[in-house]
């Protein structure tokens, strides 16, 4: 989670771009969570890809009502 640290003053600061590329990043870290919980039987691997989704569509929103208020 150390990589998503590097979003947190686009994050702070309300920056949009940043935050849309803090969503893509987010990406990796579902399909990573996907395949940890479907070749592993892990519990661990899907709740991490619950909490990204969430991060994804929370900061997809964020965006869009950025942008739509510029």
């Amino acid at each position: 989670m150390v990589p998503l640290l590097m979003f947190a003053p686009a994050l702070f600061t309300k920056h949009g771009r940043g935050v849309a590329w803090l969503g893509f990043v987010v990406l990796f870290y579902f399909t990573t969570g996907v395949v940890n919980g479907w070749a592993h039987q892990s519990w661990v691997g899907w709740l991490m890809a619950g909490e990204s989704l969430a991060l994804f569509t929370s900061s997809i929103f964020f965006v869009r009502w950025y942008f739509q208020g510029k």
